[in-house]
């Protein structure tokens, strides 16, 4: 199905994340921080999807979105994001909007909205023209 990359500086989150994906039929990388995403995202141009976290060490995840955002190269379609988060206030949904960030999840996840989330956004990520 599609290439998505799972951020998030706990390895148990990453775990169950990865299985819940994995067996919906995507190909699921992992990352433990926002700043070795980045350097995975920019190495890896078939990434579709990014789930992270929002706070984690070196940069978190809003670094994360405004980075791939702000300095992604042209002529790729860089990947769309969702927020996998304990963070909820409307603020901080507001500042995920504002660096590209397309849904808000938070946790703990539930397996069956995860997939439909993930699902919804790369549907959308699909129809995008030009994009």
């Amino acid at each position: 199905m599609a290439k998505i990359l799972i951020v998030d500086d706990s390895s148990v989150i990453r775990e169950s994340l990865k299985g819940t994906l994995a067996g919906a039929g995507h190909d699921v990388l992992e990352a433990p921080d926002g700043a070795q995403a980045l350097k995975l995202v920019m190495a890896t141009p078939d990434i579709e999807l990014i789930l992270t976290d929002i706070n984690m060490p070196n940069l978190d995840g809003f670094g994360l979105c405004r980075e791939i955002l702000n300095n992604f190269p042209a002529g790729r379609k860089a990947p769309s994001a969702i927020a996998l988060t304990t963070e909820s206030s409307a603020e901080m949904k507001q500042k995920g909007r504002e660096v590209g960030i397309k849904g808000w999840l938070n946790k703990p996840h539930d397996p069956e909205r995860l997939v439909l989330a993930v699902n919804m956004i790369l549907e959308k990520r699909k129809n995008e023209v030009g994009k």
